[in-house]
């Protein structure tokens, strides 16, 4: 992310740095049942329409200073509020998730050539602490990257969220709440955060 690029040439973060505590919002963006239609259509086709969202949603996000942490198969998982420090960085990340929802819906006539059927997201995301810094190995690969409840938080409300619905934490929720429009979920046991 170029913040991240941005912040190593300042001198603001160094490659041989560990992680630093740092309150981020992260978000998780999945395309829904995607492996049932990779398995039906053409590799091709999916290459085209996997690229297509990356690339959109990739642009949107760092529109917004959100750092891309990593792609996984066809997910997105990123976060704001580090490298670069923001007061609006929860709205930053909601304002994000609707513009990349509301792109894919006005890109849908490619989308349904090409993965023949609508597509649809599911975004989970969620407000904490993490471990935000350099990791991996120290001589071959580093990666700035969160680690953290927070992370995992996100990922479980993306598997719990509707189709092309955006599910966010009560932490979210507080800060949101006067600014969007917003319906309650319910309350849900999720993995690892039974108690919370």
């Amino acid at each position: 992310s170029p913040q991240v690029i941005e912040s190593i040439r300042s001198g603001k973060i160094k490659l041989e740095q560990g992680g630093k505590r740092s309150q981020i919002a992260s978000i998780f963006i999945d395309i829904v049942n995607s492996t049932e239609r990779i398995a039906r259509i053409d590799q091709n086709k999916v290459e085209k329409v996997i690229s297509r969202f990356f690339d959109d949603a990739s642009r949107i996000l760092l529109k917004y200073d959100i750092t891309i942490d990593k792609f996984v198969g066809d997910g997105i998982i990123a976060f704001c509020n580090a490298p670069l420090k923001r007061d609006d960085y929860v709205n930053r990340v909601v304002n994000a998730a609707l513009e990349i929802s509301e792109k894919v819906k006005m890109e849908q006539e490619f989308f349904e050539r090409h993965w023949q059927k609508a597509l649809e997201l599911r975004i989970g995301i969620a407000k904490g602490y993490a471990n935000v810094g350099f990791y991996g190995n120290q001589k071959h690969f580093r990666s700035f990257t969160a680690i953290g409840p927070v992370m995992n938080l996100a990922s479980r409300l993306c598997s719990y969220a509707k189709p092309n619905k955006i599910l966010v934490d009560f932490d979210v929720f507080e800060v949101i709440q006067h600014d969007f429009e917003t319906k309650y979920f319910g309350k849900v046991s999720l993995k690892r955060f039974e108690q919370d």
